[in-house]
């Protein structure tokens, strides 16, 4: 374990949504004011257990963490990645439930900074940014989450990956859109199988429907989509 209070680890918490709009010196002092630990793990590292006390929350301040399943049949499923400033634990740690639901695992190896409890309640009454931060970022993930619970109601994967496709053209208003997750990142939030989904995407390409390159993809018939999503 290693201590919070080093320049390079609050360089690395900058990155976190949380610490938004807080200056340099307020985020030394009030990192510097809780006992929160860092620590470093190694590639293929399990960092919590499914169905471990979740007592803390948990930033990623270097490298990568996988969210997984694993079913009893020994079958994993990813269910998001998380990036250096993303966050994991904040919704468990102040739940009457508050256990891991999935497992947290490093694929390449991390650097976590993990909070108490009762130190994320010290930073909430130290700072109302910080407060307002973490309210937002709770309210967020249940957003996010209702979508995903919308995107899952869809009984084909077709209407799944159409309704989909259609969000995005109406959050960013534009008929060709820049999905902003990867493939493997699209499949799990529709809860598909990665080759369903390209499978899907290549029909829709066939039938004249959609154009895509990488990330970037062109609504050709808004029409036939909106057909398909609400049949």
């Amino acid at each position: 374990m290693k201590k919070t209070n080093t320049p390079q680890t609050w360089e690395e918490i900058k990155k976190c949504d949380l610490f938004d709009g807080i200056n340099d010196s307020e985020i030394e002092a009030l990192i510097d004011a809780v006992s929160g630990q860092v620590q470093e793990y190694s590639k293929h590292s399990v960092v919590a257990l499914e169905g471990e006390e979740c007592n803390k929350l948990g930033i990623v301040l270097r490298g990568q963490v996988d969210v997984r399943r694993i079913h009893a049949s020994g079958k994993e499923m990813t269910i998001t990645s998380l990036k250096e400033g993303d966050t994991f634990g904040e919704v468990m740690v102040f739940s009457d439930y508050h256990q891991y639901p999935s497992t947290i695992y490093t694929e390449a190896g991390a650097k976590i900074l993990q909070i108490p409890q009762q130190e994320v309640l010290l930073l909430c009454k130290s700072s109302d940014r910080f407060l307002k931060n973490l309210i937002r970022l709770l309210s967020n993930k249940v957003w996010m989450m209702n979508e995903k619970l919308k995107m899952l109601s869809y009984q084909s994967i077709k209407q799944r990956i159409v309704a989909y496709l259609l969000e995005q053209h109406s959050k960013q208003g534009s008929a060709q859109i820049l999905l902003p997750h990867n493939r493997q990142e699209m499949a799990d939030f529709l809860g598909i199988p990665r080759p369903s989904l390209s499978r899907e995407m290549a029909t829709l390409k066939k039938e004249g429907l959609i154009e895509y390159h990488k990330a970037n993809v062109t609504l050709i018939s808004l029409e036939a989509l909106e057909a398909i999503h609400t049949n």
